[in-house]
């Protein structure tokens, strides 16, 4: 989009591939547009039904950027209440243990492909030892 400053009453020409445009700078306002070959009048129903859509993404844009400050705040809160209680190691139970082995084996092998760079110990933990590209049980 070509913008076109004119020095009169400060009036943008936007020149967009499809429709040329004539607005008012300040407010961005479309008051003409290029129809048939000479500048048509937008009407006021028109003018007011786009000003209304902008105020309304904008403040949408507001909403959503508030939203995610809070959920990561939250989420930063859940987290140290998590920690706080780190003081006595808690110890994972047996049976608990043996299930995650027993688990890891009943799984096919092809099926594993997907799960690679997750799960624990050389299985890539942490992507941690992968193998190679034609390696997929690593």
């Amino acid at each position: 989009m070509i913008e076109i400053y004119s020095i009169l009453l400060n009036w943008y020409i936007l020149l967009d591939k499809y429709s040329l445009v004539l607005c008012n700078g300040k407010i961005g306002i479309i008051y003409k547009v290029w129809k048939r070959r000479r500048w048509r009048w937008v009407s006021r129903r028109k003018r007011r039904r786009k000003r209304r859509k902008r105020k309304r993404r904008k403040r949408r844009r507001k909403r959503t950027r508030r939203r995610i400050g809070r959920r990561r705040r939250r989420r930063k809160r859940r987290k140290r209440r998590r920690t706080r209680r780190r003081w006595r190691t808690r110890r994972r139970s047996r049976r608990k243990k043996r299930k995650r082995t027993r688990r890891r084996w009943r799984r096919t092998r092809w099926r594993s492909r997907r799960k690679k760079g997750r799960g624990r110990g050389e299985r890539g933990g942490g992507r941690g030892k992968q193998g190679g590209i034609n390696n997929y049980f690593n």
